[in-house]
């Protein structure tokens, strides 16, 4: 049955069962030769399922404790194959096999090792499986005991594993505390491709709690991700951007993200092909951007333009991220007029009538912050901001309206705006606000009031509207 077409033939001559009932046998060699046997026949996949079926989950799982390091190997190579179908992943749980792979993790033989690690990966691809086998005895120390192994290929399925059960954030805190992060980042650099993207896709996950960002920063896993940000394969590039932008959410941190070299690499992936990886880069740009220092660097690396153009991305995650970024680029005054020209104001203008609220939020933000530039002000209201402007003072979300009532009142102070501020309807809802229960709206409604007043028709329209 080495032979491919062997081992269906195999199969449809009613090895299976017999072979089952042989994994039972008193004599050693039999044992071993049965499961020698039913792991060629599970490398097919319909194997894999006449295998389940025939009953050989319950003694395969026995058998993962035998005293025969051959018997050993060939059951876990079993499992290992069976496990690729989605349903025998579930059975393979069901039946009890978890917590004795977690046992063969500490085997003394590199193939069992290797064989076992390979299965609890596979079936913890699911989230009740992740569960199992975080909360097997010892199955979380003995996977990050294995990312030192000496066998590349035991370290590839401990990281993988490791990679699957920190999806459940219950359990990011378990792995952290056993030490995982320093053998992490020693496999960010690690010469297989799927070692690189599992290492940083676990710290990505594990960082996403604030203690952990430090800790991480800590065992200097900062250089080593700005080094994959270049990397040849797609998803280890987004894992690295998604673990900086993560780690960089830590104020303490967004400094050193910067000083490792990380900006221009960042701005790069904002053209990537893959939506995904310009996602992540444009969320770790923002969060580099916290420092104000930074927020300079961002723009000098080129960000601004490339940004602009994913603010009209199909994809809504993508305008989020390029929203936000924009938003706490321009808290720089240098970079309000940089924004303008790259000819921002339009499209964000246009993201003021986005479906997502938080797209609206961040477009708020930006013009906001653009309009404090006396020099962006007309270009604000040209690009037909003041409608929808004066549509969001009514918005249910407090901060749309503080940003709104912001962007009027500094868009007012042009004569050629006055009008326009007006005529779209802005002193009904601007003379509500005076009512507002927080002190900066009420102050902004009435700076805007201030300001449209300037204009010799607006007074009486004001006092009629019962601004007095």
């Amino acid at each position: 049955s080495r032979h491919a077409e062997n081992k269906v033939l195999v199969a449809q001559a009613g090895a299976i069962g017999p072979l089952v009932g042989q994994l039972s046998d008193g004599d050693v060699d039999v044992r071993r030769n049965a499961a020698g046997a039913l792991r060629k026949l599970a490398v097919n996949a319909e194997n894999q399922v006449l295998v389940m079926q025939a009953g050989a989950i319950a003694p395969l799982v026995r058998l993962l404790g035998d005293s025969d390091v051959e018997v050993r190997q060939n059951v876990a190579s079993t499992f290992l194959n069976v496990a690729r179908n989605a349903q025998n992943k579930v059975l393979v749980a069901q039946a009890g096999a978890i917590p004795r792979l977690v046992k063969l993790l500490a085997d003394i033989d590199v193939i069992v090792r290797r064989k076992a690690s390979g299965t609890l990966m596979s079936i913890s691809g699911t989230a009740q499986n992740q569960a199992l086998v975080a909360q097997a005895s010892g199955g979380i120390p003995l996977l990050v005991g294995l990312l030192s192994d000496s066998d590349e290929e035991a370290r590839r399925n401990a990281v993988g594993a490791l990679r699957n059960i920190v999806e459940h954030a219950q359990y990011q805190e378990m792995v952290v505390q056993v030490g995982a992060i320093a053998p992490l980042v020693l496999l960010l650099v690690d010469g297989k491709v799927e070692v690189r993207q599992y290492a940083a896709s676990t710290l990505m996950h594990i960082a996403q709690v604030a203690e952990n960002q430090m800790l991480v920063a800590q065992v200097h896993a900062i250089a080593p991700l700005v080094g994959l940000l270049g990397d040849a394969n797609v998803n280890v590039r987004q894992n690295a951007a998604g673990a900086l932008a993560n780690i960089a959410s830590h104020v303490e941190n967004q400094l050193l993200v910067a000083q490792a070299g990380a900006i221009r690499p960042l701005v790069t992936l904002l053209s990537d092909s893959n939506v995904n990886v310009r996602q992540k880069a444009a969320g770790a740009l923002m969060n580099i951007a916290g420092h104000a220092q930074n927020k300079v660097l961002v723009a000098q690396a080129g960000a601004i333009p490339p940004l602009v153009g994913l603010l009209s991305d199909g994809d809504v995650e993508m305008r989020r991220n390029a929203g936000r970024t924009l938003m706490r680029l321009t808290g720089d005054t240098g970079n309000q007029v940089l924004v303008a020209q790259a000819g921002a104001i339009g499209p964000i203008v246009r993201l003021l009538g986005d479906a997502d609220t938080e797209v609206r939020r961040c477009a708020a933000g930006a013009l906001a912050s653009i309009a404090d530039n006396a020099e962006n002000r007309l270009s604000v209201a040209r690009a037909g901001a003041i409608t929808p402007l004066v549509g969001l003072l009514s918005d249910g979300v407090v901060e749309m309206r503080q940003k709104a009532v912001s962007t009027l009142m500094n868009i007012a102070f042009h004569d050629e705006t006055q009008l326009l501020v007006v005529h779209a309807g802005a002193i009904v809802p601007l003379v509500g606000l005076l009512g507002d229960s927080d002190v900066n709206m009420r102050l902004r409604a009435a700076g805007a009031l201030l300001n449209i007043s300037r204009h010799a028709e607006n007074k009486v329209l004001v006092a009629q509207a019962g601004a007095i």
